[in-house]
């Protein structure tokens, strides 16, 4: 990946990720917490996979407004772009599906 923008949800995803069991408290909010990071670090880990597997570069492009844009790359083209990583990642998948 070249230029990915490390955001707060980034850093607490982090965060719980590296929380010992020890001080884990188990109350409701607190497994809702872990469960929806540890979804979150499994979705980020199957991307990454995807877009080794198919050899596509994720790009950030900010270009002066606001939300900036992420392009999925083959090579030199580009296969989609999207306001977010998801949206870009999600129509790359579906071009690249419907070529097949």
């Amino acid at each position: 990946m070249v230029g990915y923008q490390i955001t707060m949800s980034d850093i607490m995803m982090q965060g719980v990720l590296r929380l010992p069991p020890e001080i884990w408290t188990n109350s409701p909010i607190e497994k809702a917490a872990r469960h929806s990071r540890y979804v979150a670090a499994a979705d980020t880990l199957r991307l990454l996979f995807m877009l080794e597997e198919k050899q596509w570069n994720l790009i950030y492009e900010p270009k002066g407004e606001y939300p900036a844009q992420w392009s999925v790359k083959s090579g030199e083209v580009t296969i989609a772009s999207g306001a977010s990583i998801e949206v870009a990642l999600s129509n790359a998948f579906s071009s690249s599906n419907s070529e097949n």
